[in-house]
């Protein structure tokens, strides 16, 4: 082999090796950790006032004028409570997917109260005056069982009504009525054994003819 053949031979194993086909050759591809995924946490608020009430009237029975009776109720009101364990109220979906057991809960212990009322005879006239100890019961009782059992603090429990509904507005109305009348029926008829004067001879009797003349108590 003369010289020039050696010489370019060494110049074409030069060109195969450049800095490039070295460096596609040689190079590794460089891992890019993954990025930690965070636990979903349910949004919501931490705080928050609800509204409650029975969805359907609540039936009271109770005594008018002597006459057994049952009258429908509707009550509400509304609450405010915290979320003082976030890891309990997680486990319940968060605080808005827990306000529905909260208004249940609240709305069974109402009706076990008015339960407790009609069995002790409280007329169903007399149920607005004991707002304030139906509030102060319901409070209590879930002030003691809510922060262990959903993970909230009860921070005020209202009644804002109880009411009959239309259609016992209108029972109520009609007994009203007709034990009007029976008043009135009762306190225009004369009574028997009372005193009376006799229109024609002027005789005191007590019966209902005149002693004297026969005539009769007008």
């Amino acid at each position: 082999m003369g010289f020039f053949d050696k010489l370019l031979k060494d110049v074409s194993n030069a060109l195969k090796t450049t800095p490039e086909s070295n460096a596609q050759t040689s190079a590794k591809p460089v891992e890019t950790p993954a990025p930690a995924v965070k636990p979903a946490v349910p949004a919501g608020p931490q705080q928050k006032e609800i509204p409650y009430g029975a969805k359907n009237p609540f039936p009271y029975d109770t005594e008018m004028y002597g006459t057994p009776l049952t009258v429908y109720l509707r009550f509400f009101g509304k609450f405010k409570v915290t979320a003082v364990n976030a890891a309990a109220v997680n486990g319940f979906g968060g605080l808005d997917a827990l306000t529905d057991k909260l208004i249940s809960e609240t709305v069974t212990l109402f009706e076990n109260y008015l339960h407790r009322l009609s069995a002790n005879s409280v007329p169903c006239s007399r149920l607005p005056m004991y707002s304030q100890e139906i509030q102060l019961s319901i409070s209590s009782e879930l002030e003691k069982t809510w922060p262990d059992k959903y993970g909230v603090s009860l921070d005020s429990f209202s009644v804002a009504s109880i009411a009959y509904t239309e259609e016992s507005k209108k029972k109520i109305s009609e007994l009203q009525k007709k034990e009007m009348e029976e008043m009135l029926k009762k306190s225009s008829a004369p009574a028997e054994n009372s005193n009376w004067t006799c229109h024609n001879c002027k005789t005191e009797n007590t019966g209902k003819f005149c002693s004297n003349c026969g005539k009769s108590r007008e």
